[in-house]
């Protein structure tokens, strides 16, 4: 599962690539102007000379964008913009939100409305796949990898911060158990 970090990062190398080829294109020329002895004053060599100016500038240009690419600016964004992201990406790839949901609702419990009510839901899921997972060893690879999904999702939402909510019964009976359970 792709992370927004991930996908940062991914841009970033990609950009990089893209930088570092026009860096060599750069260097090729400079290297040819060196091997050629361009750096002479005769007239038929002006034109050489400034080929390698406009090389050396380009590759300043590039350096530069290099730089930029490597230490991109700090995006500060809160941990539940970047929580959101990632449960919008795990629910393209998986339904986690529609899972969170649906098991909320077969419990006949509020639906998950933030984060830590998602965390929950989604923790729950795992737990319960888990199980299965012990009583079932032959599964197939795609259960391995939903359990895998669901444990990275919930790793990455705890390190941006969030605990998960109190499970809803436990919720129901600290209000006084306005309904049973």
């Amino acid at each position: 599962m792709n992370t927004y970090r991930d996908l940062q990062l991914q841009e970033i190398a990609e950009l990089d690539l893209k930088l570092l080829a026009r860096a060599l294109k750069a260097l090729r020329v400079l290297t040819y102007a060196a091997d050629s002895d361009i750096y002479t004053d005769a007239p038929e060599c002006q034109a050489s000379v400034s080929q390698v100016q406009e090389a050396v500038q380009t590759a300043y240009v590039v350096l530069a964008e290099i730089h930029k690419a490597v230490e991109p600016p700090l995006i500060v964004e809160s941990a539940e913009v970047l929580a959101n992201r990632i449960l919008d990406e795990a629910e393209e790839a998986f339904a986690a939100r529609r899972v969170a949901e649906e098991r909320a609702t077969k419990g006949r419990f509020p639906r998950p409305v933030s984060i830590p009510d998602y965390l929950f839901w989604i923790e729950d899921e795992l737990r319960l796949q888990g199980i299965y997972r012990l009583n079932q060893p032959q599964e197939q690879t795609q259960q391995r990898i939903y359990l895998q999904a669901l444990f990275e999702l919930t790793r990455e939402l705890r390190w941006l911060g969030f605990v998960p909510s109190t499970a809803p019964w436990h919720a129901l009976a600290e209000k006084g158990g306005e309904e049973s359970i």
